[in-house]
């Protein structure tokens, strides 16, 4: 997406993970297309939460819950960008805009990659 006043933001799933349209090529030549095909989109303009509100609530969403056969992993959230998630409404859906925080940590030598997502438009205009 071209975001007005940012530049491209890319579309991820509800997990933070990329998504959109794949093409898989042999050669020059494509082999496999999926996911949603571009179309023009209608836009209109919301009010969003302040990057001091994204911060507070990646913060807090991404504690995990308390365990007492897990040990706690720290998790230093070290990127942050505009992203765009599909939501489905009824007969139709749209894309709304949301920040997402990424870190990475490590278990048994193993690097894994932490996301949190955070809707952006201001609570009190989501229903």
């Amino acid at each position: 997406f071209e975001a007005p006043g940012y530049g491209p933001a890319h579309l991820v799933d509800g997990g933070g993970n990329p998504y959109g349209l794949e093409v898989d090529l042999n050669g020059a030549r494509p082999v496999l297309v999926s996911g949603p095909l571009p179309v023009k989109l209608d836009s209109a303009s919301y009010p969003i939460i302040t990057g001091d509100q994204a911060v507070n609530a990646a913060l807090t969403s991404s504690s995990p819950p308390a365990a007492d056969s897990v040990p706690p992993v720290n998790v230093q959230l070290t990127g942050a960008e505009l992203v765009y998630t599909l939501v489905a409404a009824g007969d139709h859906s749209f894309y709304e805009p949301a920040f997402l925080f990424s870190g990475s940590f490590q278990v048994a030598g193993v690097q894994y990659v932490k996301r949190v997502l955070v809707p952006a438009v201001d609570p009190s205009q989501r229903n």
